[in-house]
């Protein structure tokens, strides 16, 4: 059963987009958030997965620098929008939807 986890990585890339856009399906959102004192990019995102190492190889495989990246955190969520600072791109929001509806079907 695949629940919902909000994590965060250091991304060392010049680039901090993910390979494809939208991302795969698991990736419910995504955001940049600032940078560290080293000027490299926080990224953070909500995602579907079955496990924390799971998740950690649903989001290398968008954002292949994160296979050796810095982990801020990796939690378990519900899958709801984090906060208003998080605002949800169009690709977002049927995904959160989807997400949260099942969440509720199961509880």
């Amino acid at each position: 059963m695949n629940h919902c986890y909000w994590c965060s990585f250091v991304c060392t890339a010049h680039d901090y987009r993910p390979l494809h856009y939208p991302p795969r399906k698991e990736v419910l959102g995504w955001w940049c958030t600032g940078e560290d004192s080293n000027e490299n990019d926080i990224l953070c995102l909500m995602v579907l997965a079955e496990s924390e190492d799971q998740v950690k190889q649903i989001v290398a495989s968008e954002w292949p620098e994160a296979a050796d990246a810095e982990w801020r955190f990796v939690n378990r969520h519900d899958p709801e929008p984090p906060s208003d600072r998080f605002p949800l791109s169009d690709w977002m929001k049927p995904r959160f939807h989807a997400a949260a509806k099942k969440a509720r079907a199961n509880a």
